[in-house]
């Protein structure tokens, strides 16, 4: 298992209605300036929602099931 955070983050230089889900062992604003600064996208990336979990592989299987179960994603 190994603990970290699930994330949602948003960009407004894209689609208000696309958001990134991922997982992270560091903190998620952490991640959120990590992608900012590695992609082409030129506004930075906001921390939409996060979540502390202790197993973040089996979260974010679950959240991804969950989406594919909606057909949001």
């Amino acid at each position: 298992m190994t603990e970290g955070y699930i994330y949602v983050l948003s960009n407004k230089s894209l689609n208000r209605n696309l958001y990134k889900i991922g997982l992270t062992t560091k903190h998620p604003i952490s991640r959120a300036k990590q992608l900012s600064q590695s992609t082409s996208i030129p506004s930075s990336f906001d921390v939409y929602y996060f979540k502390k979990t202790n197993n973040i592989q089996i979260a974010e299987k679950r959240i991804h099931l969950l989406l594919n179960d909606t057909a949001v994603r």
